[in-house]
């Protein structure tokens, strides 16, 4: 698990901050410029370093 935003920045440790991510997808979020944009909806996607912006399905908790 991820926290959306970091606890150290304010942020919860419960379902509305979570995001269920491997490994890899977590140490891609923390070790580079990439990073995730949290939708209302409960969506997210992935922006790019770029700018990209890649829509994401999670799996229910």
């Amino acid at each position: 698990m991820d926290h959306l935003t970091a606890w150290a920045d304010g942020g919860t440790t419960d379902d509305d901050n979570l995001d269920p991510t491997c490994r890899h997808h977590h140490r891609l979020r923390h070790e580079s410029r990439w990073d995730i944009d949290d939708h209302p909806d409960g969506n997210t996607a992935w922006i790019s370093p770029l700018g990209g912006t890649y829509n994401t399905d999670p799996p229910p908790f």
